[in-house]
C-alpha cells in the first residue's frame, strides 16, 4: 500500500491511468469481451428499475424495516437482500415487502469460514464480495444503478430530495468522460451517549458524528463492472468511479473527499449495547477473533459534531 502511494506522488496521473487500463484488460481479458458486448446492447436508458440497493444482512429485524423505508423515501426502487443465515425474525419482515415486489430475497448460507477452508488467504470480506458478483451478474441489465451498502449506512442526499437526482447532477458534470459510477462519502456516527439501546429511529437517536471520513462506498453502472469487492469494483479499462466532485477515486483522500450533494450516515456502532453485538457476530469464524478486545464506553466516541440534516426524513418514516 505505500508503494501505491508512493508512485502516486511520483509518477504522472496520466501515466498511470493508463499502466491500470492496461493491466485490468490483461488480468480480465474473458471477463473484459463479455462485459463490454453486454454493454454495447444493454446500456440503453429505460431500465426495469432505476435505483436499486443491494446488502448482506444477518439478524438485522431491529433496524431493517426503517433503512428500507427510508430508502425507498430517498428514491430507491429496488431493494436486493442477500440473508447470511439469519435466525431472528428478518425474513418474517421482509415478507410484505418481498410480496409487493420492493425486496427481492436470497438465503445466503455461505460463511467466512467456507472461504478460509478453501483459501487461507481469503480476505476477510471475501464471501461478501462473492454475494455482491452474483448480483451483478443477475441484475446488471434489469437496473440502472446498484448501491452496495450496510444496513448501518443510509445513503443522504443533502439538498436534493432523490439520490437519483445526484446520480444524475454528477454525470451531467462528467460531460463527456466516463461514469461508471458514484463513490459516496462516510460520515462516521458514534455512542452519542447511549450505552443500552435506546428506542425508535436510528436517524432520531444518533445525531452527532465526528464529520467527513475518506471511506466510501459506491453506486455503479453495473453493465460496466468487471469484478466487485465490498466497497467498490473494478470496471471495463479501470475506468474509475468519482466523487460528487468527479474527482477519481484512485485520487481520493480526506482532503478530496466531499459531502456536499451526498453522503454515507454510518451509524457505525449505534449504542455501546449494540457495538459490542455487532462486533462478536462479524468476527463469528474469524481466526482470532475470541482475542478481539473491545473499545472502552466513550460517551462522545465518534460523537462530537452536531448534526440534523437527516431529520427532514423523520416525520415521513414516523
Amino acid at each position: 500500500m505505500n508503494i501505491k502511494k508512493s508512485l502516486k506522488k511520483i509518477l504522472p496521473v496520466n501515466f498511470i491511468t493508463l499502466i491500470g487500463r492496461i493491466k485490468c484488460v490483461f488480468l480480465f481479458p474473458i471477463r473484459h469481451i463479455n462485459v463490454c458486448f453486454n454493454y454495447i446492447f444493454h446500456n440503453r436508458d429505460q431500465f426495469k428499475y432505476n435505483l436499486s440497493i443491494a446488502a448482506m444482512v444477518k439478524n438485522e429485524e431491529n433496524y431493517i424495516k426503517e433503512w428500507i423505508d427510508y430508502h425507498k423515501l430517498a428514491g430507491v426502487d429496488k431493494f436486493i437482500i442477500y440473508d447470511n443465515n439469519s435466525t431472528d425474525n428478518t425474513k418474517n419482515i421482509l415478507q410484505p415487502y418481498i410480496e409487493s415486489g420492493i425486496v427481492d430475497y436470497y438465503f445466503y448460507p455461505k460463511t467466512q469460514a467456507d472461504f478460509i477452508k478453501k483459501n487461507k488467504k481469503a480476505e476477510y470480506w471475501a464471501f461478501q464480495a462473492y454475494a455482491y458478483n452474483q448480483i451483478i451478474k443477475k441484475y446488471r441489465n434489469t437496473s440502472k444503478w446498484i448501491g452496495f451498502i450496510d444496513i448501518d449506512e443510509f445513503l443522504l442526499p443533502v439538498k436534493e430530495s432523490n439520490i437519483l437526482n445526484v446520480i444524475n447532477e454528477v454525470k451531467s458534470v462528467m460531460g463527456k468522460k466516463p461514469f461508471v459510477g458514484l463513490a459516496v462519502n462516510w460520515v462516521m456516527y458514534g455512542f452519542c451517549s447511549h450505552f443500552e439501546k435506546p428506542k425508535g429511529l436510528i436517524i432520531k437517536n444518533f445525531t452527532r458524528n465526528d464529520g467527513i471520513h475518506e471511506g466510501y462506498k459506491s453506486i455503479v453502472n453495473p453493465r460496466t463492472v468487471i469484478k466487485y469487492y465490498v466497497h467498490s469494483a473494478t470496471h471495463f479499462f479501470n475506468i474509475e468511479v468519482v466523487n460528487e466532485q468527479g474527482i477519481d477515486s484512485f485520487l481520493c483522500n480526506i482532503s478530496k473527499s466531499s459531502i456536499e450533494k451526498i453522503r454515507i450516515n454510518h451509524y457505525y456502532t449505534k449504542s455501546y449495547e449494540e457495538y459490542t453485538k455487532k462486533i462478536i457476530k462479524s468476527r463469528e469464524g474469524w481466526p482470532g477473533a475470541d482475542k478481539y478486545n473491545l473499545p472502552e464506553y466513550d460517551p462522545d466516541y465518534l460523537s462530537h459534531n452536531e448534526d440534523s440534516i437527516i431529520n427532514r426524513f423523520i416525520p415521513l418514516l414516523q
